[in-house]
């Protein structure tokens, strides 16, 4: 063998060694201008590492992406699989519904056994509210609108279309004084997930199709689950609410479906059972999951005018008409599984986008594709909670660039820009918190990464501080120890409530009533802000023979209220379980505000069925039981509404016996039990194999333990053999 042979053969078994190191290594963190400390991990799940991996920046002072106050920059880096996916969260089941991106993580995963969230972000901004409701420019002057919160992009969930873009006119119901009046949409970009589990960005352009099927007549509507946009048709269904957004203004037909969900390219049938004509001030019925609302306004009133007609049979079928971003990617949105809309781009294909030239300092999140179809999601804090000292607008998209961006898309920033990773058996919060110390912002909905096949119910501890990476440096707050309790707390008075049960394991109660006393002030002392809390009391109960009470009735927490929690001692508190909840009714609303004193009673989530608090594994006979419900959005916050001073076990009614028995067994048995044989054999012979040692378990480690002495061998044949020839 020629000696060029021998090191020919030689580097091929080197190159192919470094093949196998290189195996499940990722490649190096970008970097960064102005970076003081750079860490990365991998995001694990159960101790295994997922593909998705975070990193994190520490800005100095002063430098160009943190001129007024040292930086914090996380990214979430992954590579979409058939083990990595993303889905649109939302906490619950309307498009203005409201919770932080924690809680919004776990409740997916609640509803979600195929897979895992391990990291999530915020999503676009939302239109909060509109005050002009009668369309002259002025403050309003008729009814309120209840719910108003809607995503200003589109929103796709599992496949449903729950809103469409956001309408140039919808900004025309804005008050006069406001900058957006008059002026056209912000048609914001959007993340998509495929049918195919890749992603895109685009601007699609959504119409709906109302065809009459009976007459043959077709009308367009401009959008779905949008605001009541004057000279706008709009559809309304479940995903509004109980009650479409529309005025009294408004020409309103009701269809019966079999299902109302909205998809893209794909009608939804049903039957006109109401038309309520403009003015009508009729009482309409409540939206269900099986209701369509077409609702006109102004001068598109008259293009639906008697052209529906109570029996007739009419299809919706809302359709992509064009991608303003990507023309070719048009067909692809009738297969989008997930759509989550933002701002604008920072970058575009590779070009900045954004905003240049504005020097505002903007707390953001970022969400994109690199040029190889990697995502990467960002956000681009403070160090410190309470301030806005983040990068300026006007070089937003430099570092997109650096970090490695091709479109990048800038969503909701401020009070709302959140990122939160899953860390050991915790949700923990990776940008620091903008509004103040630990306020985390309830959002209506962000994008959270999945780890599929895996079944976890981490918890949220998201407002217990920023964590980072120990490379960083930053003191990370330690885990809160609850004792295996889902939360560790002493009940608040942080919120105004008022809550009343009505049934105790179908026993009806009259006046049960707990709240916080409806004079309460912050400037009282801290023993009358403690004696504010004024639960309702039963002084005694006996829990049900299978060791449990189940409630009903309702609750109210100024801002919006969540779940509802037990306890035996007062500071270990435990998720009561198998509730369902529905909107409260307006009149719950009223008591609250008058009773309560609650200035933002909400309806969400405001009565309950069937909430279970399951002592059965608990020791003891006797207890003293405490319920509290959590202010939406601060889930450390209990607020107490009904003690039970004496909860017993089941004990069942028993009667003495009136007889004693009467005979004594008159036999004995009659016979022993035979002796039982031995086994007769024992094994003839033991194994004559030693037992096979266990192969390496996987890893770059134990691929090079295995492959390189292969490897190692055959170049050291290959030297040997050479030498012989010589």
């Amino acid at each position: 063998m020629k000696l060029s042979v021998r090191i020919l053969t030689l580097l091929l078994c080197l190159s192919m060694l470094a093949g196998i190191c290189s195996f499940g290594v990722s490649a190096a963190p970008a970097t960064l201008t102005g970076t003081v400390k750079t860490d990365s991990a991998p995001i694990k799940i159960d101790g295994k590492e997922t593909g998705a991996t975070l990193t994190q920046y520490l800005l100095e002072k002063g430098s160009t992406y943190s001129t007024a106050a040292d930086g914090l920059v996380s990214v979430v880096e992954l590579e979409l699989s058939d083990k990595l996916t993303m889905a649109v969260l939302n906490g619950g089941a309307y498009t203005w519904t409201k919770d932080t991106m924690g809680n919004n993580a776990v409740a997916y995963n609640k509803t979600h056994s195929d897979g895992t969230v391990i990291a999530a972000i915020n999503g676009d901004p939302w239109i909060v509210h509109h005050t002009d409701y009668d369309g002259d420019g002025k403050k309003a002057t008729g009814p309120a609108v209840k719910h108003v919160s809607v995503s200003r992009g589109t929103m796709i969930i599992a496949g449903e279309l729950w809103a469409s873009h956001q309408l140039d006119d919808e900004n025309n119901l804005a008050r006069d004084d406001n900058v957006e009046r008059g002026t056209g949409a912000s048609r914001g970009p959007v993340f998509a997930i495929k049918a195919d589990g890749t992603a895109m960005i685009g601007q699609p352009t959504i119409n709906v199709a109302l065809k009459n099927t009976t007459t043959n007549t077709s009308v367009t509507a401009n959008g779905v689950n949008r605001l009541p946009a004057p000279n706008s048709i709009i559809i309304y269904n479940q995903r509004c609410g109980t009650e479409s957004f529309a005025f009294e203004d408004a020409y309103e037909i009701y269809l019966e479906c079999s299902d109302s969900a909205m998809r893209l390219g794909k009608a939804t049938t049903g039957k006109v059972t109401h038309v309520f004509k403009s003015g009508d001030t009729a009482t309409r019925p409540a939206i269900t999951d099986k209701t369509v609302v077409i609702s006109a306004r102004g001068t598109s009133v008259s293009r639906v005018t008697d052209k529906f007609k109570v029996g007739d049979t009419v299809t919706v079928t809302p359709n992509v008409v064009g991608d303003m971003m990507t023309s070719t990617q048009k067909a692809d949105w009738a297969g989008v599984t997930e759509a989550m809309a933002g701002f604008f781009t920072l970058m575009q294909k590779g070009s900045a986008t954004g905003q240049p030239g504005n020097n505002t300092h903007y707390p953001c999140t970022i969400l994109g594709l690199t040029k190889e179809g990697k995502v990467l999601m960002v956000s681009t804090t403070a160090t410190v909670d309470g301030t806005r000292n983040a990068c300026k607008m006007t070089d937003l998209p430099a570092m997109c660039k650096e970090l490695g961006f091709h479109t990048a898309i800038l969503m909701d920033g401020g009070g709302s820009t959140t990122m939160v990773t899953l860390s050991g058996s915790n949700y923990v919060r990776r940008s620091s918190a903008v509004d103040g110390n630990n306020s985390v912002r309830a959002v209506i909905h962000g994008m959270g990464v999945v780890y599929k096949g895996v079944d976890e119910e981490p918890k949220n501890i998201e407002t217990m501080g920023t964590y980072s990476l120990p490379g960083i440096g930053l003191s990370a707050p330690e885990p809160p120890d609850t004792d295996g309790a889902d939360l560790k707390v002493e009940p608040s008075y942080a919120y105004g409530y008022l809550a009343q049960v009505e049934t105790i394991n179908g026993v009806e109660y009259d006046g049960l009533m707990g709240k916080r006393d409806p004079a309460y002030t912050s400037s009282w002392s801290a023993e009358e802000k403690a004696a504010a809390i004024q639960p309702a009391v039963i002084p005694e109960l006996m829990l049900s023979e299978d060791g449990k009470l189940i409630l009903s009735g309702w609750a109210q927490v100024n801002g919006g209220q969540g779940k509802h929690y037990w306890s035996i001692d007062k500071l270990h508190w435990y998720e009561c379980t198998d509730g369902t909840f529905t909107d409260a009714e307006q009149e719950i609303l009223d008591k609250a505000a008058s009773e309560g004193n609650m200035k933002l009673p909400t309806a969400e989530k405001g009565r309950y069925e069937g909430l279970t608090v399951n002592l059965a594994e608990e020791e003891g006979d006797t207890f003293t039981l405490y319920i509290a419900v959590a202010a939406a959005g601060n889930a450390e916050k209990l607020l107490h509404y009904l003690t039970v001073e004496k909860l017993t076990r089941y004990a069942p009614e028993t009667e003495a016996p009136t007889e004693e028995p009467t005979e004594e067994p008159t036999e004995e048995p009659t016979e022993a039990p035979t002796e039982t044989e031995a086994p007769t054999e024992t094994p003839t012979e033991a194994p004559t194999t030693p037992p096979e040692t266990e192969a390496p378990k996987g890893g770059c480690g134990s691929v090079i333990g295995f492959s390189a002495v292969a490897l190692l061998a055959a170049m050291a044949a290959a030297v040997a053999c050479g030498k012989r020839k010589n």
